[in-house]
C-alpha cells in the first residue's frame, strides 16, 4: 500500500509549474503646475499686509501708541492703529463686534505673545558682555516683530470679513441702503467744524475702542493720542491738513470730543449726575446684599434638611441596621 501510494504521488520539482508574468511599472505622469500670475500674488499679499504697511508708514504714531500702552495697560497700540486705519483708509465706522474682535486679536498676539518675547529680549540684552546673549536677543527681536506683523495681519482679516458681511447685507437690501444714502463715499467732504468725514470716522472708532477697553485718558495720554493723529494725518493727507485739523487747538478739541464726550460735558452737571448714579448704585448694592443674605440662609437651611433626610434614610436601611446592631 505504501509503495503504491508512493508510485501514485506526483514527483516534486524544484522549478515552479508556471512562470508568473511580471507587470511593467506604469510610467510616472508629470503633474502640470498651473502658472500663477506674480502680479496677482503680489497684490493679494500687499492687500493682506495693508494694515502692517500702514503702521510701518507711520512709525511716530506707532511709537506714541506704544507709550500710551505703557502708561495704560488696558489699551493696545495695534488696536488703536487698526481703528485709525479703518476710519482713515477704509473710510467707514467700525462695528462693535468688529472692535471687540480686533481688540481680542491684538491682545493675544501683540500684548501676550509679543509682550513675552519683548521681556525675553530685554532680559537677554541685560546680560553685560555676552555676545551669545546679544545674538539670541536679536533673534528674539525678529520673532517679536513677526508676532506684531501677525497680529496686524489677523486684525486686517477680521476687518475684511466685516466689510464682506456688510457688503452682502447691503446687496440683500439695496433699496434701503439707497434710501438712507449709504455707500462707499470717499469721505473727503467737510463734516462738522470743517473736519473731513474720514477723520470723524477714525475718531468714532477710537471712541468705540476706548469704551470697549473702559479707559479714561489723562492729559498726558491725550497728548500722545494727539501726536499719533498728527503723524497719521500727515501721512494720509499731508502736513498742511495735519496743521489745520490736529495742531489747531479748536479743531483738535472737536476731534477729542468725538473720541470722548466727557471732555466737553459741563463739569458741574457731570458731578451731579455722577453723585446721583453713585447713590442709585449704592442703594441697588444694599438691596442686592440683602437678597443675597436671604438666599444664602435659604440655601443653608435646604442643605441642612437634605443632609438630615439622607442620614435618616441611611439609618433605616437593612444593611446598616444589621451591620451596626
Amino acid at each position: 500500500m505504501r509503495a503504491a501510494a508512493r508510485a501514485r504521488a506526483p514527483a516534486r520539482s524544484s522549478a515552479p509549474a508556471r512562470a508568473v508574468a511580471r507587470r511593467r511599472p506604469a510610467p510616472i505622469r508629470r503633474r502640470r503646475v498651473a502658472r500663477v500670475d506674480a502680479t496677482a500674488t503680489r497684490s493679494s499679499a500687499d492687500d493682506r499686509d495693508a494694515l502692517d504697511a500702514f503702521a510701518r508708514a507711520t512709525p511716530r504714531a506707532t511709537r506714541a501708541f506704544e507709550l500710551l500702552r505703557e502708561s495704560r495697560r488696558a489699551i493696545d497700540a495695534e488696536a488703536m492703529t487698526a481703528m485709525c486705519y479703518v476710519g482713515a483708509i477704509r473710510r467707514r465706522r467700525a462695528t462693535r463686534g468688529e472692535t471687540a474682535c480686533v481688540a481680542k486679536i491684538c491682545e493675544r498676539w501683540s500684548a501676550r505673545v509679543g509682550g513675552r518675547l519683548g521681556r525675553v529680549r530685554a532680559s537677554l540684552e541685560a546680560e553685560d558682555g555676552s555676545a551669545a546673549a546679544r545674538a539670541v536677543a536679536r533673534e528674539v527681536g525678529k520673532c517679536e516683530a513677526e508676532a506684531t506683523a501677525l497680529a496686524r495681519r489677523f486684525a486686517h482679516e477680521a476687518i475684511e470679513a466685516t466689510e464682506a458681511f456688510e457688503t452682502r447685507e447691503a446687496a440683500d437690501d439695496a433699496t434701503t441702503s439707497e434710501a438712507r444714502g449709504d455707500g462707499d463715499g470717499d469721505g473727503d467732504g467737510d463734516g462738522v467744524n470743517g473736519i473731513p468725514e474720514k477723520w470723524r470716522m477714525a475718531c468714532g472708532n477710537v471712541n468705540g475702542y476706548l469704551e470697549y477697553a473702559g479707559a479714561t485718558l489723562t492729559f498726558e495720554e491725550w497728548a500722545r493720542v494727539r501726536e499719533a493723529f498728527d503723524a497719521v494725518v500727515t501721512e494720509v493727507d499731508g502736513d498742511d491738513a495735519s496743521a489745520r485739523y490736529v495742531r489747531d487747538d479748536g479743531n483738535w478739541n472737536a476731534m477729542k470730543a468725538m473720541m470722548d464726550d466727557s471732555v466737553v460735558r459741563p463739569r458741574r452737571l457731570s458731578q451731579v449726575e455722577n453723585n446721583a448714579r453713585y447713590a442709585n448704585a449704592k442703594a441697588e448694592l444694599d438691596e442686592a446684599k440683602k437678597a443675597w443674605k436671604e438666599a444664602n440662609e435659604i440655601y443653608k437651611d435646604a442643605r441642612r434638611r437634605i443632609k438630615q433626610a439622607r442620614h435618616e434614610v441611611h439609618k433605616t436601611r437593612k444593611a446598616v441596621r444589621i451591620e451596626y446592631r
